[in-house]
């Protein structure tokens, strides 16, 4: 296990076997929030972030969520040698050509998944 996971793990340990409550603050610092905001904005804060990933490249994002889970399960070795051979199905979609297409033109891109 890595140095800052094992950190990680003794920390969740601590709060799971005492039942201690612990602060955002410290929760931010753990890993465990990305983002501290003001009370009673964690929904729209939430659901700013959920609409970015809605109207990113679905087949872009579906990629990034399965290397980031095989660096985890498998290591980061494994994630590096899929690398490629899983990007060359995204990088042939149409979904490529309509990011390049709408970057030339200057608009949001309409993402299809294809």
């Amino acid at each position: 296990m890595a140095p800052k996971c094992q950190k990680r793990w003794g920390n969740a340990q601590r709060y799971l076997l005492t039942g201690d409550e612990w602060t955002a603050e410290q929760a931010y610092e753990w890993g465990l929030i990305q983002e501290l905001v003001e009370p009673g904005e964690q929904f729209n804060v939430a659901l700013d972030i959920a609409e970015k990933i809605a109207s990113a490249a679905p087949l872009g994002v579906r990629g990034s969520l399965k290397s980031s889970k095989t660096a985890v399960s498998e290591g980061q070795e494994a994630a590096k040698q899929r690398l490629f051979p899983d990007l060359q199905p995204v990088m042939a979609s149409e979904d490529v050509k309509e990011g390049i297409q709408s970057f030339l033109e200057r608009r949001n891109a309409v993402f299809k998944g294809k």
